[in-house]
């Protein structure tokens, strides 16, 4: 898992949307941020908590959703989700889409070449590959995952 040291605000341009990226961001780009689309406090308690579960909300001008992605951390000395992922908080509108996050996830380093049609295109390719991180865990690690995973039940 790569942290990042400062926070970096990307911006990209799509045929049928915009993708407004905030890796790492700092209190002020967020207060930046909500000054140009006002969001209540609870959203931002949301997207700023660093161990929130993953839920998805519908709004009138937008959708809220956030994924928790295998962030590369060893489960071997951790006891919790949040610990060995990092969290990814979209806002998706028709037009744009906007994320944020603190772990550096190649598949979020998308090239304005890329092809997306809708920016739903855009959300189920990072939904996809959120989830697939999974995949890079060791048989033993998933089972310790799933017995994590069950104590919450």
């Amino acid at each position: 898992m790569i942290k990042f040291v400062r926070p970096v605000k990307t911006i990209r341009n799509f045929e049928n949307f915009t993708w407004i990226d905030y890796s790492n961001p700092n209190n002020d780009e967020i207060a930046d941020f909500t000054q140009d689309y006002p969001l209540n406090s609870f959203l931002l308690e949301d997207i700023t908590q660093h161990g929130h579960n993953p839920k998805f909300e519908k709004h009138s001008d937008f959708d809220f959703l956030i994924l928790r992605a295998y962030s590369g951390e060893s489960l071997q000395n951790t006891s919790d989700i949040p610990s060995i992922t990092g969290k990814i908080s979209l806002l998706i509108s028709e037009n744009q889409l906007v994320s944020f996050h603190r772990v550096d996830f190649n598949f979020l380093h998308i090239k304005e070449s890329a092809q997306f049609e809708t920016v739903y295109h855009a959300v189920w390719y990072i939904f996809s590959h959120a989830v697939s991180l999974v995949r890079g865990t060791t048989d033993s690690e998933l089972e310790r995952t799933r017995g994590i995973y069950r104590d919450w039940e």
